[in-house]
């Protein structure tokens, strides 16, 4: 998450001298220890704020691994037939419960961690780097961007895997006929990257900027961050979960006509939003909050929360 200049436009004046003179030093502020800091950092500094970024996010795609395997597992059955939704889902929650240790050995823990564990620690290395580097060796325009393209890419790539692993898996007769005769229809694939490509905007770039303004309405801008972050990646899913179905029903059904697949949506569309807004809550919404806090802590204890 973005850092929060105590001196923004339209705020309190730099401190002064007493008399109201400058402060010494230029006609600015002296600079504090943490901008010193930031503009010596050395390797063993670089180290250890990679090091708190990789264990948080390591530790945070492990833990809302569970509730996205099984809600992945229930939107990919229930759109190819197999099982309900309600019923997918519950089901495989049993599963893990019964047998955490087999879950975690299980090919569906090992991608999830991959995709989640490994977009967190991109992004959170990407604020990292900027944080280290020397004050303004890059602007706040390109600084975005750069965490919006590494994050994207990163997420992107490893989600399509994922998908294309998920519907092999769990999509039965259809999917493992599709899966062993021919590769994943572009269509799919087109399908599933605007998903991401939309979503990595909304979740990772939005709340930053929305919060100023939503913390207008909830008091603060750190609450209005918390909000913005939570609730951007839920009601983003009446825009996503169209794509991911579509991509999903041409996987499953090459051949089927624009009208089959359009009654497909129809059907499934309000139950496998509602199931996917819960899917966000973790990742982006709770997970990403957790991230923040479990970062920061490993931080003070590396002696970088100065970053």
């Amino acid at each position: 998450p973005p850092e929060f200049p105590p001196h923004c436009p339209g705020g309190p004046p730099p401190p002064s001298e007493p008399g109201g003179a400058p402060a010494a030093g230029g006609g600015g502020p002296p600079k504090g220890a943490a901008q010193k800091q930031r503009e010596s950092a050395g390797p063993l500094r670089w180290g250890r704020a990679f090091a708190a970024d990789a264990g948080a996010s390591a530790a945070t795609g492990a833990a809302v691994a569970p509730v996205l395997a099984a809600v992945d597992r229930a939107v990919t059955e229930s759109a190819a037939g197999q099982r309900g939704l309600w019923q997918s889902f519950f089901g495989t929650l049993r599963e893990i419960g019964a047998r955490p240790a087999g879950f975690v050995a299980s090919p569906a823990f090992r991608w999830l961690w991959l995709v989640y564990g490994g977009t967190y620690f991109v992004a959170s290395a990407a604020e990292s780097t900027l944080a280290l580097l020397p004050k303004g060796a890059v602007s706040k325009e390109a600084g975005a961007g750069s965490k919006l393209l590494a994050t994207w890419g990163y997420n992107t790539g490893t989600s399509l895997a994922k998908d294309a692993a998920f519907a092999r898996m769990y999509g039965g007769a259809a999917g493992a006929a599709a899966g062993a005769a021919a590769a994943m229809p572009a269509g799919a694939y087109g399908a599933w990257l605007t998903r991401d490509f939309l979503s990595t905007g909304v979740f990772w770039t939005l709340p930053p900027l929305l919060a100023p303004a939503v913390g207008r309405v909830t008091g603060s801008v750190e609450s209005g961050y918390v909000a913005a972050q939570v609730g951007l990646p839920l009601a983003f899913q009446f825009v996503a979960t169209p794509l991911h179905l579509l991509g999903v029903d041409l996987f499953n059904r090459p051949g089927r006509t624009l009208a089959e697949r359009a009654a497909l949506l129809r059907r499934e569309y309000l139950p496998s939003t509602s199931i996917r807004m819960l899917r966000m809550a973790p990742p982006y919404s709770v997970g990403t909050l957790g991230l923040r806090k479990l970062r920061a802590r490993l931080r003070r204890q590396l002696g970088v929360d100065d970053l």
